[in-house]
């Protein structure tokens, strides 16, 4: 993911956060908590 062009985050069948993998860490929603979880 970190590599990706553009990630997209779907919640319910919308997109709710799109973006590379820094913006979206940085934007602490969904994709940073998702990713957070794994780190541990």
């Amino acid at each position: 993911m970190k590599q990706a062009d553009r990630v997209y985050v779907f919640d319910g069948g919308e997109i709710i956060e799109h973006g590379v993998h820094a913006d979206l860490i940085q934007n602490d929603g969904l994709y940073a908590r998702l990713y957070g979880s794994l780190q541990h």
